[in-house]
């Protein structure tokens, strides 16, 4: 799986102006970024979960953007229905010889699901629990890999 970062506060370092700046300091082999402002005028909060941390506000902290290239071994499967409303099918259009994994991904990257299941053509999958959202399913055999964005309604 391939995990990326990327940073709000880029874009936002030319339309900084008389009511804020930023500067990058460096404190040996650190670097951080700082950018502020002042005045802004909107809903300012924040959560900090076990795992990950959501802010609100103008000035955006890091974004985690998660993909799993497909590689040279792509897994030939169907997904459907999607979106979803309780459980998806997952149909694979080759035979599976050893076990599945299944895992589903929130759009912050956060690991929401993960089940294992035995070799089977046709699997499905309660989803019933998750609330509504976009998710990142990601079903594996062996060396190979399916990935497919997931809409829960």
């Amino acid at each position: 799986m391939l995990v990326a970062t990327a940073w709000g506060q880029y874009a936002q370092r030319t339309s900084l102006g008389m009511s804020g700046g930023s500067r990058t300091v460096e404190d040996g082999d650190s670097t951080i970024y700082v950018s502020h402002s002042i005045g802004q005028q909107g809903v300012i909060g924040s959560f900090q979960g076990s795992e990950y941390g959501v802010r609100q506000g103008f000035q955006q902290p890091p974004v985690l953007v998660v993909s799993a290239p497909q590689g040279d071994n792509p897994l030939n499967a169907v997904v459907y229905p999607n979106p979803v409303t309780t459980s998806v099918t997952i149909k694979f259009n080759e035979s599976i010889k050893g076990p599945i994994e299944g895992k589903l991904f929130d759009v912050t990257g956060k690991e929401v699901f993960y089940k294992q299941y035995d070799p089977i053509q046709t699997l499905s999958v309660d989803l019933s629990q998750l609330p509504t959202g976009t998710y990142i399913l990601v079903v594996g055999t062996e060396k190979k890999q399916f990935t497919s964005r997931l809409i829960k309604n």
